[in-house]
């Protein structure tokens, strides 16, 4: 919070990466050194520990809490915080009701198979939704007070931006599934590609009632950011239980989707005034983008996979380039926000 008040995107960015990072570094350890779930449980929390007093260290370049000083606020904040804490577990329930059912009526072996492909649908949420939106909260924060109009405009870049990023993405890892489940989990684990290929398609409605929920919280619609969480949580229960009686693990899979792709519609007819953040031009752009890409990753499909993937990164950011996906803002804000704490970090201290 100390970064995100103070506008230091790019730390925000960095802390959550790097928090991901480790937890998934140190988990790997504790694995090949023959850990069971207590261990992982262990690591994980060690990693976010270890992360914890590493980014407090560089909060307090900013910031000198004092306890004393907020005798008092206690009872305020707790009480204008209840309805985001209750959003945020509907919210947490909905990610995760979907393997509750599916364990409850296919058992735990199936569920492992649909795990595998929930995993590359919840990461690339973590590694390129929650960040962009949440290094651009403070700024809607701000933009909200200047008037509606100012803050549609930001809502729609904020969207065209991540668009840019997780529609290639959802692309190529729905046309290479089998292989990149292969390549990270085994021969066995390959029938998950199927269900990848259907919730990848989820980063899409995902990031838009993303963005909108956020909108909702700095306009002060405390009453419909809760309802749209607790219907996702609904839709998705009621999705996955469909989809299973229709088609076993691809159903719960489509169920899914179905639930956030409901869910934007929900979001946009809650908050009307801001739901038009399609910028048209811009995606079409990136639709024929990612199209060019598509066709090298068809091509290269056999390939090895690293090469498919690197071959696949490189046709899209010329097409992107060349095309004028992103602006010259779009592309400081993203290499600020992304290298620049780093290079603040390693490029050597001046005297004053």
């Amino acid at each position: 919070m100390v970064f995100q008040t103070r506008e230091r995107f790019g730390l925000v960015t960095l802390y959550i990466l790097t928090n991901l990072c480790m937890s998934i570094g140190f988990g790997v350890v504790a694995l090949i050194l023959g850990a069971g779930v207590l261990g992982l449980a262990i690591a994980t929390v060690a990693a976010a520990g270890l992360n914890a007093v590493i980014f407090w260290a560089v909060a307090l370049r900013f910031a000198h809490p004092s306890f004393r000083d907020a005798r008092g606020l206690a009872k305020p904040l707790l009480l204008a915080a209840l309805p985001l804490g209750l959003a945020s577990y509907a919210q947490t329930a909905a990610f995760r009701v979907d393997n509750l059912l599916i364990a409850h009526r296919l058992g735990a072996k199936v569920l492992a198979l649909y795990g595998v492909a929930f995993m590359f649908y919840s990461s690339a949420v973590e590694l390129f939704f929650t960040p962009l939106i949440g290094v651009t909260y403070p700024l809607m924060a701000r933009v909200a007070q200047e008037g509606p109009n100012e803050l549609t405009r930001l809502l729609r870049r904020t969207y065209g931006l991540v668009l840019s990023i997780v529609v290639p993405i959802a692309a190529g890892t729905a046309l290479l599934a089998v292989p990149i489940v292969a390549l990270v989990f085994g021969a066995p684990y390959r029938s998950s590609a199927n269900v990848l290929r259907i919730l990848i398609v989820a980063l899409v409605p995902t990031a838009y009632w993303g963005t909108l929920t956020k909108a909702m919280i700095v306009r002060g619609r405390h009453g419909i950011y809760i309802a749209t969480f607790v219907t996702l949580l609904a839709f998705v229960a009621v999705g996955v239980w469909i989809g299973l009686s229709v088609h076993g693990l691809t159903g719960a899979a489509a169920g899914v989707l179905g639930a956030h792709v409901a869910t934007s519609v929900l979001a946009a007819v809650l908050l009307r005034d801001h739901a038009n953040i399609l910028d048209v031009p811009r995606i079409g752009k990136i639709l024929v983008a990612t199209a060019l890409m598509g066709l090298v990753t068809w091509v290269l499909r056999h390939a090895f996979l690293p090469l498919t993937v690197a071959a696949a990164v490189v046709t899209y950011g010329l097409a992107a380039l060349g095309l004028g996906i992103l602006d010259e803002y779009d592309r400081r804000a993203l290499i600020d926000g992304l290298l620049g704490p780093v290079q603040r970090v390693l490029r050597p201290s001046r005297s004053r």
